[in-house]
């Protein structure tokens, strides 16, 4: 991508890019400080928004393969510095994500319609033998699919 670009534009954009970077030191974070979503800094590029990590990483770093991730080592979605990013697929970002213990899970997920108190009750209520997947559902306003992927330990695993 970076390539394509005429060489006056790429160093104009590269003075852009880095004007919004708090360049701390080598080995602190950098964080991005214009604009963005979810942490994550943003940039135009031609009209198209572009990610600074993503940026950062291909003027430092080189071009990124497709089906690529930039990912983080520190964990800090605002970081830009070139020392913090490694190139990962969607499963490698996950599996670190897991590694690390960032990832949200039971009551503290957004969709999350049950405590981990009431997952409890709903295992050890099945366990008995005195209540159907269907009563249990009506029980707890959720679907019977929910129920039996809890009972079956496919939904809250993390919960013993």
């Amino acid at each position: 991508m970076l390539q394509s670009l005429d060489p006056d534009y790429r160093e104009r954009l590269r003075r852009r890019l880095y004007a919004k970077i708090d360049r701390r030191g080598a080995d602190a974070c950098w964080p991005w400080t214009a604009s963005g979503r979810k942490g994550y800094g943003l940039i135009t590029v031609h009209g198209v928004k572009r990610t600074a990590t993503r940026l950062v990483y291909r003027f430092e770093k080189g071009e990124i393969p497709e089906g690529f991730h930039v990912c983080h080592t520190c964990d800090n979605p605002s970081c830009c510095n070139p020392a913090h990013l490694f190139l990962g697929t969607f499963y490698d970002n996950m599996r670190d994500r897991t590694a690390k213990k960032r990832e949200v899970r039971g009551e503290k997920h957004p969709q999350s319609q049950l405590t981990a108190k009431q997952v409890r009750t709903i295992r050890q209520q099945y366990a008995t033998g005195n209540f159907s997947q269907r009563k249990l559902a009506k029980e707890y306003r959720v679907g019977q699919t929910t129920i039996g992927q809890i009972v079956r330990r496919e939904k809250w695993q993390h919960l013993r």
